[in-house]
């Protein structure tokens, strides 16, 4: 998988964090650029310059870093890691806004915005991308 050292560009409403996370991103869009032949579900791992999450809690944030690492096996990961985004990919070629049995896997996933569960199945396969974040931007409120 070609994606390590390849720019990563996530917009999140970000929550106050959880047991000794730095923040909790929810109603997450990622950037179009990263397509599969299947499903994926993708776990951001943020683990560097997490400040920007504490300081822009409760706002919409544009985060922007590398990808240094991807996992394709479980890892065992804790709060105080670092930052994490679960986020759902449909396969390349499905039809944008089909919505199948896969709302109860996104929603266990932790996903929520009906863009992200198009299209998915509930075996899609876990991958785990580890970035060092470079900029966080704030945009907005959250709604």
């Amino acid at each position: 998988m070609a994606i390590k050292s390849r720019p990563v560009t996530l917009r999140a409403c970000v929550s106050q964090g959880t047991h000794g996370s730095a923040g909790n991103p929810r109603q997450i869009e990622m950037d179009p650029g990263v397509r599969f032949r299947e499903p994926h579900r993708i776990l951001f791992w943020f683990y560097k310059n997490l400040d920007s999450f504490k300081e822009h809690t409760g706002h919409r944030q544009e985060i922007t870093g590398t990808a240094v690492g991807v996992h394709e096996e479980a890892l065992e990961l804790k709060a105080t890691d670092g930052v994490f985004a679960q986020i759902v990919v449909p396969a390349s070629g499905a039809k944008p806004g089909t919505v199948s049995a896969t709302k109860r896997a996104a929603k266990r996933a932790g996903v929520s915005s009906s863009h992200e569960v198009a299209s998915a199945e509930e075996d899609a396969k876990t991958v785990v991308i580890k970035v060092e974040i470079d900029k966080v931007r704030m945009l907005g409120s959250c709604r």
